[in-house]
């Protein structure tokens, strides 16, 4: 396998240019040496699975190599969803949000260019390929995204950089320490144990750089509204089979919040101003003093949407109050993204994600939806099905 030690410079141009077989998506590459070269520079062990007494260091993914190798396909041999996919993916890794919404507005502009023929293309199943790896980026990519930085101190000797996945859990402990009986003592003994508070995660994005922060507020902004575009164009195309990228919205959507929450905190504009002189900058990067028990609504549990007027309401103790049907889905759909942080490797998630794409669909819909779902989807529908007592049946009979 080829590795690449530097990053290569790649014109988005280039790689949505047509290519001369085919109509213009050239050659299908799943059985090639270079589709094989690409998925083994992907493979990375997980940290969360024990080794037992087989200490070793753990493989990582090479993003470096794979985004060469996926740019060398798109521009000279393919147009390729998932090639396309595994770009962005790098992508996110290498360059964050900011790699993100350049990702999904090559990924619109290939679907929409070459949708007829680019691979995987239909076969006798329809367009189920293409089904299947739309719910993988979905996932693929909201793990990812659990996993980019939001907190940034240039200038500090210990840089603790946290991320969405350290925000779910904070929630957690603060939800923990909420039901015993010393809710002070808990967080203490939480600390003393080196788990990340609510408190320390507010203090981090308040000394965060206002650079940083304005910049991430931009690219979260741009790849929200790319993922718009995105999801439009594959709803007009695959119809109620379209994937709504749920998972990728609500990252996305929970990095806006916290982080518009700590400019208006930190009496700094949402947008980096460019004709601000270093100085001006310094000046307002500078955090408030700020009692940082009493700013427990800054972050507050994530909610579906930028637009207040579309977020379900919260309680004052940050319990979602849920009043109507789109707030129970909310609710599924927040449990699901904090249970996939806590156990990845749990169906529990993938359920919930299921249940929430039924949303705004009829029973009939819904029914027509599992007959086309992966197989794995189907697999674990069956055997919770076939764990089902004997009267359930009855009772639907009857």
């Amino acid at each position: 396998m080829r590795v690449i030690k530097k990053r290569v410079t790649i014109v988005d141009e280039n790689l949505l240019a047509p290519l001369p077989e085919n109509s213009g998506v050239g050659q299908h590459l799943r059985y090639d040496p270079l589709y094989d070269e690409i998925r083994e520079a992907r493979k990375e062990e997980d940290e969360t699975l024990s080794q037992g007494i087989w200490q070793h260091d753990l493989k990582k993914a090479d993003f470096i190599t794979v985004e060469a190798l996926c740019a060398e396909a798109l521009e000279f041999r393919t147009k390729d969803i998932q090639i396309t996919s595994w770009l962005i993916d790098s992508w996110i890794s290498l360059d964050s949000v900011e790699g993100f919404g350049r990702g999904l507005s090559l990924c619109k502009e290939m679907i929409a260019t070459y949708w007829s023929n680019i691979y995987p293309q239909e076969d006798e199943d329809g367009y189920e390929a293409r089904i299947r790896l739309f719910e993988w980026m979905n996932e693929q990519f909201a793990n990812r995204l659990m996993m980019v930085p939001l907190t940034y101190q240039p200038m500090a000797q210990e840089n603790a950089i946290l991320t969405l996945a350290d925000w779910l859990a904070a929630l957690n402990t603060e939800t923990i320490a909420k039901r015993s009986p010393d809710y002070q003592k808990a967080l203490n003994e939480a600390s003393s144990k080196g788990v990340i508070t609510l408190n320390v995660f507010r203090k981090n994005l308040n000394i965060s750089d206002a650079k940083f922060l304005q910049k991430l507020f931009a690219c979260t902004t741009k790849a929200h509204t790319e993922l718009q575009e995105l999801v439009s164009l594959i709803s007009k195309k695959l119809g109620k089979h379209a994937t709504g990228f749920s998972r990728v919205k609500t990252c996305l959507d929970d990095i806006l919040r916290i982080v518009k929450s700590t400019l208006e905190q930190r009496e700094l504009p949402l947008f980096f101003d460019e004709t601000a002189s270093d100085e001006e900058v310094l000046l307002t990067s500078a955090p408030p003093e700020i009692d940082y028990m009493q700013t427990q609504d800054a972050l507050a549990p994530p909610r579906s949407s930028v637009s207040d007027d579309s977020l379900s309401k919260l309680a004052d103790d940050g319990v979602r109050s849920i009043s109507e049907r789109k707030d129970a889905y909310q609710a599924l759909r927040e449990i699901g993204q904090f249970l996939q942080t806590l156990d990845p490797h749990s169906p529990a998630p993938s359920l919930l994600e299921i249940i929430v794409d039924w949303e705004s669909k009829s029973l009939p819909d819904i029914l027509e939806s599992l007959s086309v779902a992966p197989s794995s989807t189907q697999r674990i529908i069956r055997m919770l099905s076939s764990a089902l007592p004997d009267e359930y049946d009855m009772k639907r009979a009857g």
